[in-house]
């Protein structure tokens, strides 16, 4: 196979990141949001954003290969936080 240049397929195991199935409480959706995914080339990008409802201006934002919470919520919150200074009473709603 190695001189003909051929090689093997590997697809892909399904990896579920969504646990539905809890007895946790669930927080109210404030905001109403709906989200849409987007596809660039052949590989997915998660844009995470956060929006000061206060002035509608985005004040953090990251963008990233995969869903882990570090590289998306986090990274944003961190880049809001560098952006604008935190107050008390300060709401955050991540999805």
């Amino acid at each position: 196979m190695q001189e003909l240049g051929l090689g093997s397929i590997l697809k892909k195991k399904l990896v579920i990141t969504t646990d539905s199935k809890h007895n946790q409480p669930i927080a109210n959706n404030l905001l109403d949001r709906k989200f849409l995914e987007n596809r660039l080339g052949k590989k997915w990008a998660y844009l995470t954003t956060m929006i000061d409802l206060a002035d509608r201006k985005i004040i953090g934002w990251s963008l990233s290969e995969d869903m882990i919470t570090e590289n998306t919520v986090l990274k944003a919150w961190v880049n809001a936080r560098n952006n604008r200074g935190i107050e008390d009473g300060f709401l955050l709603h991540s999805d």
